[in-house]
């Protein structure tokens, strides 16, 4: 992996991230998130990961920090209760989402005439869901009937975070109709993940 990890110094003072331990895996956390899309295997299956975006078992997680199972999941669970982060559980593991975006993501890099600075957008702006257009064959009232009856909200695994896609029920490649009963609100994650598969046939319900 090559490319850059920017973190504000703010986060030293972090309440969540007091002492070496908790600062050197949210590092960790933070540098091996995707800087862009990318095509990760799950389950014998393809998944796409925004820029953000994390894949890995527990004990993979725990692999990295140096930490036990126990360990790992209570970090994870501070970071969710704390705001840093969401988690959406697929297959057997799980997708961290950092969700503030200027805590690893370069803008540009500005000389200064001793060296190079790297700056960011500024760590305290909230970074907004963002919402796929989905099929261009969804009529427009059909995407705004299912997003407002689902919300920002995945109806697989319940992650509050984007980006968000409408994915259809009963597959579009197998018969199935751009329907407000046939559409769900889904995480880019779990649409990725799910293709041409039903629900049932992935083991989720709904």
């Amino acid at each position: 992996m090559s490319g850059f990890a920017v973190m504000s110094r703010a986060m030293l003072e972090h309440p969540e991230l007091q002492g070496a331990e908790r600062l050197v895996g949210w590092f960790k956390l933070v540098a091996s998130a995707a800087f862009e899309p990318v095509t990760v295997a799950v389950n014998g299956a393809q998944m796409t990961l925004s820029g953000g975006q994390v894949y890995g078992t527990i004990k993979q997680f725990g692999s990295a920090f140096g930490w036990n199972d126990l360990s790992v999941n209570r970090f994870l669970k501070r970071l969710e209760m704390a705001g840093m982060i969401s988690r959406c559980m697929v297959g057997r593991g799980v997708v961290v989402t950092i969700l503030d975006r200027s805590t690893f993501a370069v803008d540009r890099f500005e000389g200064n005439g001793s060296g190079l600075i790297a700056t960011a957008t500024s760590p305290n702006r909230k970074r907004r869901p963002v919402f796929g257009r989905g099929r261009d064959t969804i009529p427009a009232a059909v995407r705004s009937a299912v997003r407002d009856r689902d919300g920002d909200k995945c109806r697989y695994c319940g992650c509050v975070d984007g980006p968000f896609e409408f994915d259809h029920v009963v597959p579009h490649s197998r018969g199935g109709l751009d329907t407000i009963a046939n559409l769900v609100v889904a995480c880019r994650a779990c649409n990725s993940l799910k293709r041409a598969h039903t629900p049932q046939e992935m083991g989720w319900t709904l």
